[in-house]
């Protein structure tokens, strides 16, 4: 009967190396986009889905909610341009906590960036 020899543990493959790997990625994104709370509003499109919309600048309601669920699905519906419910619950949620203050808007969008792109990289990690 043959004995099953495990290949050595190295530090690449220990939590310490995993938790390194996710600290390093969340500090680039950090790097990256960091100054963006530093940025105003854009004119781009920041009117129409954030400043001047009226459903966001209520905040969070149970009548905003329901808003933002089926905004973009119709299309006599000019409030949005596609269905994107989260985003729209994201930006309610700036609005009530925040206010227009543009700052913050990008922090909590850099959080959820941050977040996502750790979240990524153990997903990817797990599927090889």
């Amino acid at each position: 009967m043959k004995s099953r020899i495990s290949p050595p543990r190295t530090f690449l493959h220990g939590k310490a190396f995993l938790l390194l790997c996710c600290a390093g990625l969340a500090l680039m994104v950090l790097i990256v986009f960091g100054r963006s709370v530093q940025f105003g509003f854009l004119n781009f499109d920041d009117d129409l889905f954030v400043t001047k919309n009226a459903r966001i600048l209520q905040g969070v309601s149970w009548s905003n909610l329901q808003w933002a669920l089926t905004a973009g699905l119709d299309a006599r519906d000019h409030s949005t341009d596609y269905w994107r419910p989260l985003s729209l619950i994201s930006q309610m949620a700036d609005v009530q906590f925040f206010g227009l203050k543009a700052g913050w808007h990008h922090a909590v969008n850099l959080a959820i960036h941050t977040i996502a792109t750790v979240i990524l990289f153990l997903v990817l990690r797990t599927l090889t």
